[in-house]
């Protein structure tokens, strides 16, 4: 896979089906091919592949394999540096111990990077922000409880506990308790030397900055214009970088 992915979550309500999807373009000239991963009422994971110009139509569907009990796959991006895939696997029902980073292969498979860790995400694994910082080399990860985090992909540890989520005190929405559930950062591609981070607070159905990250500080973009606020309705962000453009 390229290092240049683009990454959606959508969900698929009337099919009982929950996806969080990547699409990927090897060049700027070649047809885009997209990944994404699926779970049915049954908590089965599936590896799927379509076009991004035919989302409808599936062209493989291969059984993910490898994810612990109880942990629900909550969200997956590329690696900037490598182009490999993480996902994070996360048990909502536990506050020790109940999240994993992985590998996920073409192939379905998902291989564990390092040991288990204590991620405090809340209650609803819908809300879970998870993007690579293109520019450190790290993953950032956000739950909907305000938890805020940055993990290590060469050994899946806590790179750092920051800051819970919050308003700025500037802001006009500042004493709202935001609902963060997805998350991207900007100029995703090796060798990047600035990014901004932005997430979606799904509790109020705007976009905003989290700028500075590590002190978890919100700043309100705007209203997206559609509802996300659903109690268990999954949305996702990401920012394409077009190595054509260079924007």
């Amino acid at each position: 896979m390229s290092k240049f992915l683009t990454r959606w979550d959508t969900a698929l309500k009337g099919l009982g089906l929950g996806a969080l999807l990547l699409g990927a373009a090897a060049s700027p000239a070649m047809a885009q091919t997209a990944y994404g991963i699926t779970v049915d009422l049954t908590q089965t994971y599936s590896l799927v592949t379509f076009q991004v110009t035919a989302p409808g139509t599936f062209t493989a569907t291969t059984t993910v394999t490898g994810l612990a009990t109880g942990q629900a796959l909550v969200g997956i991006d590329s690696r900037p540096a490598t182009g490999q895939i993480f996902a994070l696997g996360y048990d909502a029902s536990s506050t020790t111990n109940n999240a994993q980073l992985y590998t996920l292969s073409t192939a379905g498979a998902l291989t564990p990077v390092g040991s288990v860790q204590t991620l405090l995400l809340g209650s609803n694994a819908a809300r879970v922000g998870f993007d690579f910082n293109p520019t450190v080399d790290r993953i950032r990860v956000v739950g909907g409880n305000g938890g805020n985090y940055r993990l290590n992909p060469n050994n899946g540890a806590i790179a750092a506990t920051d800051g819970t989520l919050a308003y700025a005190t500037t802001d006009a929405n500042t004493g709202q308790t935001p609902g963060v559930g997805a998350s991207a950062y900007t100029n995703s591609y090796i060798g990047s030397s600035a990014t901004t981070l932005y997430n979606i607070d799904e509790a109020a159905s705007r976009l905003v900055r989290q700028d500075p990250p590590n002190a978890g500080t919100l700043n309100t973009v705007g209203a997206l214009g559609i509802s996300a606020n659903g109690a268990t309705q999954p949305s996702d962000l990401d920012i394409y970088f077009n190595p054509t453009t260079g924007q």
